[in-house]
């Protein structure tokens, strides 16, 4: 009986654990996604420019990956690029 208990317990221990770990990670991205957009405001973006940005990391992920790989001087010219093509 006292093994059956604690095999009961491990699993719902483990499953519990892999809830939290994906609450963890949503709650990760989301403050990614906030500070993409203060991040480009702090270096003087319009609205309307972090917007058409938002627009083209969602479709293209790889954009972002680059622009978080950059530098803050570099993150500027990066967008300004980004925004005349």
């Amino acid at each position: 009986m006292m093994k059956e208990l604690t095999d009961t317990l491990k699993y719902v221990f483990d499953q519990q654990g892999k809830r939290l770990d994906a609450f963890a990670q949503a709650m990760v991205n989301t403050r990614e996604e906030k500070k993409t957009g203060d991040i480009l405001s702090e270096l003087g973006f319009t609205d309307d420019e972090v917007i058409s940005i938002a627009l083209k990391f969602s479709t293209n992920p790889q954009l972002e990956k680059m622009f978080w790989s950059l530098e803050n001087s570099q993150k500027t010219e990066f967008i300004r690029a980004i925004l005349h093509t």
